[in-house]
């Protein structure tokens, strides 16, 4: 298996692609475990439960792109997010922008940051 560079990665929310002004991108894949405790039992069961998505990225700032995120937030539907980190294998799936925030810093640069939450089931392709 090899190691692959994030040169190749795409990330669009909404109708927004992110890759012209994404600096860093983070997906977290989570599954809640429901525990199985039986009278005499060696271990601790443990059954798979509901998945859990949270994504978040950072890049400079834009004001096409600020936009767009901006308007995302403000979407009381979900909206699609697609994530090719190394080029090859696409995630997807819906939720919402639960923070969008600016950062004006003293070395002359404005970045922004975006924090989603999913709300279907992430596929692969």
């Amino acid at each position: 298996m090899a190691f692959a560079h994030g040169i190749s990665a795409t990330l669009t929310i909404g109708s927004t692609a992110l890759e012209g002004y994404c600096e860093s991108a983070t997906m977290n894949l989570a599954r809640e475990l429901a525990e199985i405790r039986v009278f005499s039992g060696g271990t601790v069961k443990r059954v798979p439960g509901l998945e859990d998505l949270t994504f978040t990225a950072n890049g400079a700032y834009d004001q096409t792109a600020y936009t767009a995120l901006f308007t995302a937030y403000k979407s009381t539907t979900p909206v699609t997010l697609t994530f090719k980190p190394n080029g090859t294998t696409t995630y997807s799936t819906t939720g919402y922008i639960a923070r969008l925030g600016t950062v004006a810093s003293g070395a002359d640069k404005s970045t922004w940051s975006v924090e989603f939450s999913g709300t279907a089931t992430v596929t692969s392709s």
